[in-house]
């Protein structure tokens, strides 16, 4: 009979975490997946996750007036599946287990920690909040899997127990022909209105304050300067004109001709937006292990990043990190690049294929099984 294992995570929406538990639970690993999305947002269900509508809960701790009756039904719910393994996913899922460890005291609990601390003011109070919780009671999980060696380090600085503790960074699939074609990528540019002849520098984020978007359009101020035949797309949830930090924003009204903000894109389709770029641009102030990133390594994208999370160890070959909140050095390189693009695209391209060797998701889930496999065998023996 198949070990169960009971994921537990704040919502369902894309983005980092969600995209790899997918890859997990899909890569089906030997073991009977559940999940619990603490949070009514669920757009993978339709998708990446259709196969799990029965084997999926949804709760919602967004809502205060719920807190009790969800407290309630989290632990009703994990005694009926009774898992073998409970694994949250980020800080919130990881401070409903310790309720665990007071009504349910067996249960064998793995935390993953996916986010860096370079900027923690960048962050909401409640959610600083709670992130200084998960570190008070870190020593609750029988293992705390961490996607980031910047953000494990900085975690013990805070107190976290590192020999309970394991990297494990993200993987990338790799990228078969047929899901990038020069046809599409031809009419795609037709769609947005740009010529052949026009660069494309995009980025791709949410609007949170830790993307620091505000730092993008000082540096796009910059390079418009210098070159007019620069375009920018900005991808991602609330990047549109809706959004009046964006509309009032003095830099994008000067250079408003040469940015589209394009919204959110569902994640099948942004490979075709990364395969206009010739150069991807991260702009966070936090990060822990950037999925985006390997994706536009994976089409041999120029990618210029700041300097958080494992940015430094995934593009330790290059030059093209910049010191977060510095939008000089970012416009810079993005001039520079752009400029002797055919060498940087010869790097990108002499360095990638080794980078996606060593983060393919093949070694990722394989690695991650063997944890499992082997945190329950301890249990079991101790």
């Amino acid at each position: 009979m198949k070990k169960k294992i009971l994921n537990i995570i704040n919502d369902l929406d894309y983005g980092g975490a969600e995209k790899i538990l997918s890859k997990i639970v899909n890569k089906n690993l030997d073991y009977e997946n559940y999940i619990i999305s603490l949070n009514t947002n669920v757009p993978m269900l339709d998708n990446e996750l259709n196969n799990y509508q029965n084997k999926i809960y949804t709760l919602r701790f967004e809502n205060n007036l719920y807190l009790f009756s969800n407290i309630y039904n989290i632990i009703k719910i994990v005694k009926k599946i009774n898992p073998d393994l409970i694994v949250c996913w980020m800080y919130a899922s990881c401070i409903v287990s310790i309720l665990f460890r007071f009504f349910l005291k067996n249960k064998i609990i793995v935390w993953n920690i996916r986010q860096s601390l370079n900027d923690l003011y960048a962050i909401k109070f409640i959610s600083r909040l709670v992130i200084r919780i998960t570190c008070f009671f870190n020593s609750y999980p029988d293992l705390t899997i961490f996607n980031s060696k910047n953000a494990m380090k900085q975690h013990e600085s805070y107190g976290f127990d590192i020999k309970k503790s394991f990297y494990l960074p993200n993987g990338i699939d790799e990228i078969s022909d047929n899901k990038i074609k020069k046809n599409d990528k031809n009419s795609l540019r037709k769609r947005l209105n740009l010529l052949p002849t026009h660069k494309i520098v995009g980025l791709i984020g949410n609007y949170k304050p830790w993307k620091d978007h505000k730092l993008m359009f000082k540096s796009i101020n910059e390079v418009i300067k210098k070159d007019k035949n620069v375009y920018f797309l900005l991808i991602g949830r609330d990047v549109n004109k809706n959004n009046l930090n964006i509309i009032n924003d003095e830099n994008y009204i000067k250079n408003i001709k040469n940015i589209k903000l394009l919204g959110f894109i569902e994640h099948k389709y942004i490979l075709d937006y990364i395969n206009l770029f010739d150069i991807y641009c991260s702009t966070s102030t936090n990060e822990g292990f950037s999925n985006t990133l390997l994706e536009a390594l994976s089409l041999n994208k120029i990618c210029i990043c700041s300097d958080v999370g494992d940015a430094k160890e995934i593009l330790k070959s290059f030059d093209t990190l910049f010191k977060s909140g510095d939008y000089n050095k970012l416009s810079s390189l993005i001039i520079e690049c752009l400029k002797n693009k055919d060498y940087y695209n010869k790097q990108f391209q002499i360095e990638s294929q080794r980078i996606l060797e060593k983060f393919s998701t093949n070694k990722m889930i394989e690695t991650y099984k063997e944890l499992l496999d082997n945190i329950l065998l301890d249990i079991k023996n101790a």
